[in-house]
Order: structure tokens, then C-alpha cells, then sequence
């Protein structure tokens, strides 16, 4: 597998309250773990949030073992994480102000499990059919009312309350999780991103980039493309490429 990630403020926010994590699960065969958060900028410290969710992953699945499920794995270790991130914020705080979107993908071989709280995204582009498959879907309210026909993906990328979150890691002490799986072929590749890049880039001009660009050079011009249409938001990106 090959791998490439970038991380970026933006042009308008003064921090970044993104994060990635990109590690090998040695109890799990070497499994790749991949994950992005995006700590909610209207909640108390953001960046702590998708930090704390982050690490609190990291931590869970990797004392996971092969005899269960990577589907039960990282249900697990979401769980986990929503109940640590909501415990810091009243523990630092004194009330549950902290709150993060939390994607994260186990790979290992030709299988993928993807984890899922928020409007960040993951993505599998099919090399073989150039078809770019969008895995996720956005727990927020154009979310909601794109999947009800109210709204087109453009509508919603300038609708006034796009950055209105329905679900997110750590506000409560339970969340709904989606755990979605796919069987992945050779030159597939799995992006993770934050809303700072599909707020701004359409499906179809991330299924052009995955199809036309350089692997390497995917991210980066993902993010300056972002940018360029004035970069409100922080932009994180994560591609793995398989059979490499």
C-alpha cells in the first residue's frame, strides 16, 4: 500500500482543529489503520477534541486482536473514543462542550472497514471502472436533506447551514455509529477528508484528481484547489493506494 496525507489550516481559521492518524496495528497482522477528525469549531476547543478522539483510537484498536471482527473493532473503538471525548470536556470544561467528527478505515489485504460520526467522508475510487464511490454518508443537516431529494450536491455546498452536524463524537455520551465494509481491489484507492475539502470540491472533481493526478501528488492539489476558492474551512486529506 502506499499512503499520502496533508493537513491545512485554511486561509480563514486561526488554528487547525483537523487531525489524522496513519499507523500499522502489529496485534492485528500489520492491518493499516487511517482515520481523520475535525473538532467542531462551535464547541470549546476543537483541535482537543478530534486529538483526544484520535488518540483514544489509536489506544483501542491497537490492543484489538484477530479474534474478532475489524467490524467490531472499530465499533468498539469508537465507542470508546465518543465516551472519552465527552468525559473531557466535563472534566476540563464542567459540561460536555467538546465535539469532534471522527472517520477511520482498518485495511488489511483486499478488505476495508470504514468507521464513521460526522460530515467528514471516505471514498473508494475503483480503479478498474474509474467509478469514485462515495462510502459514507454526511450526518448533518443537508445531509439529511440531499438524501431526501430537497437538495443537489451543489445546493448544499452553499447552503447558509451546511456545518450543522445531526451527529458528532463526544456532545453525548452515546452515538450512533456507522460501520460500513467493501472488498477492495488492486490500484483501488481509500481517501479520508474533512468537510474543509468537499464543502468546496464537488465528487466529481475528486473522482477527476484520483483518475488523472499523480498518487502523490493527489492531496496537494486537492488542497490547493480548496484553497484556491478561498479555503474557509481546515482541509485534511488521507489516500492509501493498494496493491503497491
Amino acid at each position: 500500500m502506499r499512503v499520502t496525507a496533508v493537513t491545512d489550516k485554511g486561509l480563514v481559521r486561526q488554528r487547525n482543529e483537523d487531525g489524522y492518524i496513519i499507523t500499522r496495528i502489529e496485534t492485528l497482522d500489520n492491518a493499516l489503520l487511517c482515520a481523520v477528525a475535525d473538532g467542531m469549531g462551535g464547541y470549546a476547543r476543537g483541535d482537543m477534541a478530534s486529538n483526544v478522539a484520535l488518540a483514544s483510537l489509536v489506544t483501542s484498536v491497537g490492543k484489538a486482536l484477530l479474534n474478532r471482527s475489524f467490524k467490531q473493532i472499530i465499533l468498539d473503538a469508537m465507542i470508546k473514543a465518543n465516551l472519552e471525548v465527552y468525559e473531557s470536556g466535563i472534566s476540563k470544561f464542567g459540561n460536555p462542550c467538546m465535539g469532534t467528527t471522527l472517520t477511520a478505515a482498518i485495511l488489511h489485504g483486499d478488505s476495508l472497514c470504514v468507521g464513521h460520526v460526522g460530515d467528514s467522508r471516505a471514498y473508494v475510487f475503483h480503479a478498474a471502472t474509474g467509478e469514485l464511490e462515495q462510502v459514507t454518508e454526511d450526518h448533518s443537516l443537508v445531509g439529511v436533506l440531499m438524501r431526501r431529494g430537497d437538495l443537489t450536491e451543489s445546493e448544499a455546498m452553499h447552503h447558509p447551514d451546511k456545518h450543522i452536524l445531526t451527529r458528532a463524537i463526544g456532545t453525548d455520551p452515546e452515538v450512533a455509529i456507522d460501520v460500513i465494509e467493501r472488498t477492495l481491489s488492486s490500484g483501488d484507492v481509500v481517501l479520508l477528508c474533512t468537510d474543509g475539502l468537499t464543502g468546496l470540491i464537488s465528487n466529481d472533481e475528486i473522482r477527476s484528481a484520483l483518475a488523472e493526478k499523480e498518487f502523490e501528488k493527489i492531496a496537494p492539489h486537492l488542497v490547493t484547489l480548496a484553497k484556491d476558492r478561498g479555503g474557509f474551512d481546515n482541509i485534511t486529506i488521507v489516500a492509501v493506494r493498494t496493491g503497491d
